[in-house]
């Protein structure tokens, strides 16, 4: 009854009702009850509910409780909540007895500081960084801190201090967020980590990976050179990054690795994905190739369908119809992410990318076939159970144009 008052109460809403549910979160025996007053107060926002929700996400003994406080403070000010949800991460992670905080809670907590995060929640984690030793909670913070969504200060500098942490999660972390600021002060520090030899393979790959978010063509040569790197994860990673930026140069040099026998798949399929946002006739010439010689349908395959799409490639499309048209291409059609795999759907977005009349029949006849729009999934008792069809949703998504 109690837990369905304060549900009630949050539903009503109004600064009348925030007095009971303070009361109710600090003084109900029942954590269910508690948990539920935490909801209604983050419902019902206000400056007042900030302390008794931080108050309950560091003390109440019952996890529910807490993690719902943590959810509730993601909609108040940042300037009045964050500091004490920085205190709860450099907890860390561990049992809520030993003064630690259970990972589910922090998961919330971190969430909560990077949804609405600004300078305010920047300076929290900055100043938590310069005391922090344990490795997990110092690695959660430096995440943090790379993806706040309203920092209008620049995190380059902490995250440049932490990409020479001893502890190699802190470090690859780090590179990930010099990325995700999107500061092209941190090109310098980039390219320096990329070109470390003595560096781990994986964060010399994730600097070359941050590199392309920067968009920033003074990354071409060392991102070029780095097409020769003896590790798969840096090739794979710098081919990525000069799509990104849509580095010309690199035309020649990535139709070469494609084509070179023992290069690794990985960074094939991801020279074909860059060719597609450079362009031009040459990577164009590669693109229809692949569709007309590739017999595994892979993903070589699915990017240059994709890859034309972004050309806009009317030359492709008799053969985009086709692939359409192929239901004995597999099609993974129970979830939209997983029909967005296939070969067809990619094919469908493509047609739809270059807008040409000679796939509009082709789609009419898709979205008229029965098979199309209902899939049979086999319960656990066998029965089949007919579900909705996300392959035939794309299809639909795609005549928009024509």
């Amino acid at each position: 009854v109690r837990k369905s008052a304060a549900f009630a109460l949050g539903e009503v809403g109004g600064q009348l009702v925030v007095d009971p549910l303070i009361e109710t979160l600090r003084d109900d025996k029942q954590g269910i009850v508690r948990q539920e007053a935490a909801v209604a107060l983050g419902k019902i926002k206000g400056d007042k509910v900030v302390g008794p929700l931080l108050t309950t996400l560091k003390r109440d003994k019952f996890e529910g409780a807490r993690k719902q406080a943590a959810i509730a403070l993601r909609e108040l000010p940042a300037e009045l909540a964050d500091a004490g949800l920085v205190d709860v991460l450099k907890k860390g992670w561990g049992v809520f007895e030993e003064k630690q905080e259970v990972l589910s809670v922090q998961t919330e907590v971190i969430t909560s500081l990077t949804k609405l995060g600004n300078a305010a929640t920047a300076k929290s984690i900055t100043d938590a960084l310069k005391s922090e030793e344990d490795e997990w909670t110092r690695w959660k913070l430096v995440f943090a801190l790379g993806r706040l969504e309203e920092n209008d200060n620049s995190p380059v500098d902490a995250m440049t201090a932490e990409s020479k942490h001893p502890n190699y999660v802190v470090r690859k972390e780090a590179v990930l967020g010099l990325g995700l600021s999107k500061d092209r002060k941190s090109l310098e520090v980039l390219i320096e980590i990329l070109e470390d030899k003595n560096e781990y393979k994986s964060i010399r790959a994730s600097a070359a990976t941050a590199l392309g978010t920067l968009l920033d063509e003074r990354a071409a040569p060392p991102l070029l050179a780095a097409l020769d790197d003896k590790h798969i994860e840096v090739r794979a990673s710098a081919v990525t990054a000069l799509g990104a930026i849509r580095e010309a140069r690199a035309i020649d040099k990535l139709i070469e690795m494609f084509h070179t026998p023992l290069e690794d798949k990985t960074v094939k399929a991801a020279c074909v994905t860059a060719l597609g946002l450079i362009g031009g006739e040459k990577a164009e010439a590669v693109l229809l190739d692949i569709l007309e010689t590739d017999t595994e349908k892979g993903d070589i395959f699915t990017n240059a369908v994709t890859g034309l799409g972004e050309l806009k490639s009317t030359q492709a499309v008799p053969a985009l119809i086709e692939i359409l048209e192929d239901q004995s291409l597999e099609l993974d059609a129970r979830w939209d992410a997983l029909a967005k795999l296939s070969a067809r759907v990619k094919a469908a977005i493509a047609l739809a990318n270059i807008k040409d009349q000679r796939a509009a029949e082709a789609f009419g006849r898709r979205l008229v076939d029965e098979s199309e729009y209902v899939i049979a999934i086999v319960d656990k008792d066998g029965k089949k159970i007919p579900k909705h069809n996300w392959g035939w949703e794309n299809f639909v998504i795609a005549t928009k144009p024509f």
